[in-house]
């Protein structure tokens, strides 16, 4: 299958004899969408926190996840599910890009904002 949306063919030509047709022959082809993964998770954290996970889609194939540089991957990686110490507070980001059962892989990663809170009592940011 295919990694692209519908397009469409069209194939005309001449036979043994001269003759071509009056008009091309067009075939569609319905292929498959790109996958858009999808992440789940805790969209707020402390700084320091350790038991946040984020999900996407299992039974796919080639899982990269990154985080920002205020993060941490601890497990998962390369499998549906990772864990993430924050190590900074502010906006961070969790992203996702796999393979699909079809072999297609998305055209940009998917994104997650968290917003890491930092400790009570610490130094406004």
């Amino acid at each position: 299958m295919e990694c692209f949306r519908s397009q469409s063919v069209s194939v005309n030509y001449t036979d043994t004899h001269g003759c071509t047709a009056p008009a091309p022959a067009i075939f569609i082809i319905n292929a498959e969408p790109l996958p858009v993964p999808s992440i789940s998770g805790p969209a707020s954290a402390c700084i320091f926190s350790t038991d946040n996970n984020y999900i996407t889609e299992p039974g796919m194939t080639s899982y990269v996840w990154a985080v920002s540089s205020g993060g941490t991957i601890t497990s998962g990686s390369g499998t549906n599910s990772i864990t993430v110490i924050w190590n900074a507070a502010g906006q961070q980001n969790v992203s996702v890009i796999y393979t699909d059962q079809s072999g297609c892989t998305p055209g940009v990663p998917t994104f997650y904002y968290v917003n890491v809170n930092p400790l009570p009592g610490s130094p406004g940011i």
